[in-house]
């Protein structure tokens, strides 16, 4: 109750306190993490002025650096499971501060994967966020093998299938929304989308926040984290979420042969899911009336390249 407090000394003075509380804490369970986020939200929820908003929203992101070993990670999880069921919840007169909380949270998640030198698994769990959460797309566990096959073989070489059957293969995956890998999950679940605002907010502000954490260069490392965009944009059922990703990340990353001398921050590293992205462009090109046909992949500089 006193994180809801209406006065802002004693949620902050109560915020101070449960990050001394946690940082003593070596495990918890998922349903306590939960109980925490959802005080903390609506400890959000009563803040008042945009610089009142702005601090308290790098005090509740700091908090993933506040736990000993990988409970800031189940924060996060837990910070993603909230902002999801109270994302419908929140008026348009709040909306601009949660946004600044997503976006504070995911720079210190990535802080997070980098003071831990972008360890395998922390990088997975980083993504799994992403691939779970905001940015999740439909998958089909009755894919025939030999499709699972193809995507697998796709996402560890680049080489894809023969260029005769190429496209044909990436067109079926289009049509069938299907993840890159096998689902797992239990098939009377029926997929549920998140919140499109959280999804397109995240897909805005990812790559600022990416390269505010690592500067110039992004580590070979943390490319896991950034393809989980690259097959949203590729697989996403929806005609936003591609566009979106093309032109505020893909535009950025997919880069054309560089000038002589110029340092090139950041490549995707697979030319095969690159063509795809741009294959799935096209199409949702020609599906406008009236619109040429390259003019998505041309506008969100999806143009193949070698690495």
């Amino acid at each position: 109750a006193r994180l809801a407090h209406t006065e802002k000394a004693v949620r902050d003075k109560t915020v101070g306190n449960l990050s001394v509380w946690l940082a003593s804490r070596a495990e918890m369970p998922e349903l306590e993490l939960l109980k925490v986020w959802k005080g903390l939200f609506y400890c959000m929820w009563m803040a008042d002025k945009a610089p009142v908003q702005n601090e308290l929203s790098e005090s509740l992101a700091a908090l993933v650096h506040s736990f000993q070993g990988d409970l800031g990670l189940e924060l996060g999880r837990a910070f993603r499971a909230t902002m999801e069921r109270e994302w419908g919840g929140i008026d348009v007169l709040r909306l601009d501060k949660f946004y600044y909380l997503v976006r504070r949270m995911f720079r210190e998640l990535f802080a997070y994967a980098r003071e831990r030198e972008w360890a395998e698994g922390t990088v997975a769990a980083v993504a799994s966020m992403l691939a779970d959460g905001p940015l999740r797309i439909p998958s089909s566990s009755a894919a025939p093998a030999s499709q699972d096959a193809d995507r697998a073989a796709a996402l560890a070489s680049g080489a894809g299938p023969p260029a005769k059957r190429a496209k044909k293969a990436a067109a079926k995956k289009v049509a069938r929304g299907v993840w890159s890998q096998a689902d797992t999950r239990d098939t009377n679940i029926r997929w549920v989308p998140a919140p499109r605002g959280l999804s397109y907010h995240t897909i805005d502000v990812f790559w600022s926040e990416l390269r505010a954490v690592c500067g110039d260069v992004v580590p070979a490392a943390a490319y896991p984290i950034v393809d989980v965009l690259v097959m949203a944009c590729a697989f996403s059922p929806d005609r936003v979420t591609p566009k979106r990703v093309a032109e505020r990340v893909l535009g950025c990353i997919v880069d054309p042969e560089p000038a002589e001398g110029e340092n090139v921050p950041f490549a995707v590293r697979n030319p095969h899911i690159v063509s795809m992205v741009a294959e799935r462009l096209g199409e949702l090109a020609k599906a406008k009336v009236g619109a040429p046909a390259h003019s998505l992949a041309d506008q969100a500089g999806c143009r193949t390249r070698a690495v």
